[in-house]
């Protein structure tokens, strides 16, 4: 039997933390230690923690954000710990939820587990709400890769990692406010194959407290326009730390036009357009022709619309129009189609409008 170490990291979520502790103390299969830690919370956090002292260790630390409070408890994991989850403190697991990465974890050629989760919404008790499941897809382990850096499709509550890959992939970047969960199962999938859980594990809570650290404390509203900030930050190290080939599925032949337009979209996607254009500039020596793929592959970029907003004209008039059409046509049709507020909709269809024309 693995033992597994579960971390929690907290902040001004007195009211919800207790919910999350409690689910994992009654998992169905025991839990080797409990580590949570009080990033410097300014609420009731400390005395919320009281009831659970003595089957769980609290840590207290001035408040750094998320990815300084996992490495402080990653610092101080027992020495017979196999496995490490990290779970969110205003999230809800499944009892049953570490026995599943455990049995997808008899795999011993898998680094890391990753299963799907339920959206819920807590009503005015706090009691939590199934909104819909979010089904994570069983991917090939040679797409993986290729796949989550288009989207992450997993949460930190979502999967677990084996320690000996975890160790490999290093501690968590602290500049990241966001995205560090992101960050994090990126490099661990550059190491490691994955195991998938069928079914949901947890309830993911969306509720309207703020989020973030104390210096980059903001509401649920701005969510997404965080989201892409982090990600950018995020995207800019990747692009300097991947090599070209990983963009693509690991069973690929290399080609390098393939992998410059796979690139290409990938940092479309976060609004890196000096990055796109450095690749398209390299791509034009190739005389390229678009293949299906390729096209299909381009269409993708859309999947964050508020990264057409970071596009200037004069930056995306060294775009080929082969490349540009199929992009601008992709911003305009999420534009059209998700839900955002109608002022982002709006520019996010002027944008996608003028990078058509540029």
């Amino acid at each position: 039997m693995m033992n597994a170490a579960v971390i929690v990291p907290t902040f001004n979520r007195a009211d919800l933390v207790g919910q999350a502790i409690d689910s994992l103390l009654k998992q169905t299969v025991p839990i080797s230690q409990i580590i949570v830690v009080n990033d410097g919370s300014t609420d009731s956090t400390e005395s919320t923690l009281d009831p659970f002292r003595e089957r769980v260790s609290c840590m207290l630390q001035n408040n750094g954000g998320k990815a300084t409070a996992i490495n402080y408890a990653l610092a101080n994991l027992n020495d017979d710990i196999d496995l490490i989850w990290i779970f969110d403190d205003d999230d809800v697991a499944f009892p049953d939820a570490l026995e599943r990465h455990l049995r997808a974890l008899a795999d011993d050629r898998a680094g890391f587990s990753y299963s799907s989760y339920v959206a819920a919404q807590e009503d005015s008790k706090k009691r939590l709400l199934r909104k819909h499941d979010v089904n994570t897809p069983k991917i090939r382990k040679n797409e993986f890769l290729s796949e989550l850096l288009i989207r992450n499709f997993i949460p930190h509550p979502a999967f677990v990692v084996r320690r000996k890959i975890q160790e490999k992939a290093g501690p968590y970047d602290e500049r990241l406010v966001r995205s560090q969960d992101y960050d994090m199962i990126l490099r661990i999938s550059r190491i490691s194959d994955p195991a998938w859980v069928e079914g949901p594990t947890y309830y993911r809570r969306y509720n309207s407290a703020p989020r973030g650290s104390r210096a980059d404390r903001f509401s649920p509203l701005h969510y997404e326009v965080k989201a892409h900030h982090y990600e950018k930050v995020l995207f800019e190290k990747i692009f300097r730390v991947m090599a070209l080939e990983e963009y693509l599925p690991r069973d690929t032949e290399y080609d390098e036009q393939s992998a410059l337009i796979a690139r290409m979209t990938v940092m479309a996607i976060r609004g890196l357009w000096d990055r796109v254009t450095q690749d398209a500039s390299r791509l034009g020596g190739l005389g390229p022709r678009l293949s299906p793929e390729m096209l299909e592959r381009l269409w993708r970029v859309g999947s964050r619309p508020a990264a057409v907003l970071d596009a200037e004209v004069k930056t995306v008039r060294q775009l080929p129009r082969l490349l540009r059409a199929p992009m601008a046509k992709s911003f305009l049709y999420a534009a059209l189609r998700d839900r955002m507020p109608l002022w982002m909709r709006a520019k996010t269809a002027i944008k996608s409008l003028e990078l058509y024309a540029a």
